[in-house]
Parts: C-alpha cells; structure tokens; sequence
C-alpha cells in the first residue's frame, strides 16, 4: 500500500486505493526456504506412517508409534530450520551461521535416509570382512560421514548463536566450560578403553573405522558442550527471548547426558534394568531435540536491534522504577 494517498474525492477528501486482490500478508512474508524442511519433515511422517501395522487394534498403533519415537530425532532435525525461517525469515542474511547449521541438519538427514537404499551398493562395492561381518567399510565410512556433517550443524547452530548475542556476560562460565570438556574426554577414553579390552586382533581397516567412529563421538560430545555453554551464557546475560535461551540450554543438556551411557554398565542392575536405563537416556536425549525445536519456535535468537539510550546493561538485580517527580534520586 503506497504512503501516501493518490486520489481524491469529489469534495477533495484523500482516500487511499485499494489494492487489487493479493495473498494475505503474513503468507507472502514466508521465507521460501522453509519449504525443504517443511518437505522433509513431511516426507518422514508420511514413511513412518507406511510403515506402521494395517491392523485395527488400538494398542498395536500405539506400540508401533511408541517403538519409532526415536526416529523422531530425524524430524526434529528438520523442524528446528522450519522453526528457525518462520521466525527469522531473513535468516540467511542475518543469522547466517545458524542458517548454515539448520541446512547442514537437513542435509544429515536426507544422508541418513538414503542409507537403506546405498547400503546394498556398497556392499557390492567392499563386502563386509570377517571381523566386521554384519558392516560393510565403506557403508561405515559413510556412517561416519554423516555424523560429522551433523557435527558441523551443531557447532555451526551454537557459533551462530554466540555470534548473535548482543549484550556481555553476567558472571563466568568458565567452570560449566570445563567441567563439560572433562566429561566429554573422561566419557570417551572409558569407551575406547573398554573396546581396547574386548576387541584384538583387528585389522588396519577395522581400526580406522573404529578410531574414525570414537573421533566423531568425541567431536559430537564437544559441540553439544559448546552448545550448552553457549546458551547457558546468552540465558544469564539475559538475552531475548530469554525464555528461548534456557529452552535450548536445557535441551542440549538433555542431549548430553548420552555421555554416562559408557557407565551404565557398571551399576548393579540386571539386564533388564541396563536396557531400560539405556533406553530412558535416549528418551530424554528425544526430549532434548523438542526442547532445540521449541526454543528455534520461541524466536531465538532476538534480532531486535538494541535501542541507542540503552547504553548500561541491565543486571539481575535491575533498578526499581521511579515515576517522574518522585522523590527517589
């Protein structure tokens, strides 16, 4: 609509005029580039759903939609870019960092869902060996691949982050920082210690793509802590919105806390208590992929442009309000 007013009546009163049909506004201020996510999201639902039982019994629907919770991670990973273009349209051009981490994200789970059908190919390619039976080194290497590219989504997404904050840190998180990084190393040198113990005799092959698989852990571990720390910064300096802030802290803690898996062998449960153990971390590590996903749908982060008055960062103690006239300062 022009600014300004074209026309007139006949008494010479202004009046605007009107625009010819068109779409509603807040449909044409959607980004294009939610449509991949959008797609893919869409596509993995649609799979899940050809999948399931044809079978009437309710309990049957639940078990199976309760057994493929996890696959879900594969549409959070597609809902946290959907998210974050609904909220940030421009994100390309203002997060850029973040919006290369929600396409790296996409691309880890188009790579994944391509695995069932690539896997035969590389099986013909290099037949699994005798100590690696069931997995082909080449269907590994691939394996390892499409870790690392997630890898990058997550470090890209939490630098994208840091860099979009606007005000200093409130206090130090140095000690969160560290405690992390000796969890992250304590966690993987017990897990490689205790492949060393069960398993001799490899080849080169096989030690490469172990050694490969252990390295991607470690990075993986390491960009989740980056991520953690990340947020947990832009939460206490009060960054907008906040609530998006202690959103995505929690669940990259959430996605953590795969770290004590290595240890749950060592508890005093029976087999079925380890298995249920193991299987309730990956429920909560499914939660903290929701919790990524809603705090992208919260609008972290604020692009909001500081106003120039506000030039004293506000604390956690903040002033009371006076009203002009008072008789406070």
């Amino acid at each position: 609509m022009d600014s300004e007013p074209k026309c007139h009546t006949i008494d010479g009163i202004p009046w605007e005029e009107p625009r010819p049909p068109h779409l509603p506004d807040r449909l044409t201020s959607i980004s294009p580039w939610v449509l991949p996510f959008l797609a893919l999201a869409v596509f993995q639902v649609w799979l899940l759903g050809t999948l399931q039982p044809r079978s009437t019994d309710l309990s049957a629907l639940v078990d199976y939609w309760l057994g493929t919770r996890y696959q879900i991670v594969g549409i959070a990973g597609a809902l946290i870019g959907l998210a974050l273009f609904l909220r940030h349209p421009n994100a390309r051009n203002t997060l850029p960092q973040i919006a290369s981490g929600a396409f790296l994200l996409l691309l880890a789970q188009v790579l994944g869902l391509l695995e069932s059908t690539i896997d035969p190919l590389f099986v013909d390619l290099a037949p699994p060996t005798d100590e690696m039976s069931f997995f082909s080194p080449l269907m590994q290497a691939y394996s390892i691949f499409t870790s690392l590219v997630g890898i990058f989504a997550i470090a890209f997404i939490a630098s994208g982050l840091s860099a979009a904050r606007r005000y200093e840190d409130v206090g130090t998180t140095r000690g969160l920082a560290v405690l992390l990084a000796v969890l992250v190393f304590t966690a993987v040198a017990y897990t490689t210690f205790g492949f060393a113990m069960v398993q001799d005799d490899l080849s080169g092959n096989s030690i490469i793509i172990i050694a490969g698989a252990l390295l991607a852990n470690l990075f993986r571990s390491l960009a989740l802590a980056y991520l953690v720390v990340v947020s947990v910064r832009g939460w206490v300096a009060q960054e907008q919105p906040r609530a998006g802030w202690r959103v995505a802290a929690l669940g990259a803690g959430f996605l953590l806390l795969e770290l004590i898996t290595p240890f749950i062998g060592v508890l005093p449960l029976a087999q079925d208590g380890l298995v249920a153990a193991i299987g309730l971390i990956a429920d909560v590590a499914l939660v903290g992929w929701i919790l990524l996903v809603v705090a992208f749908a919260l609008g972290l982060p604020s692009t909001v442009p500081i106003p120039d008055d506000e030039s004293a960062r506000f604390t956690l103690d903040r002033p009371a309000t006076t009203t002009p006239g008072s008789a406070v300062g």
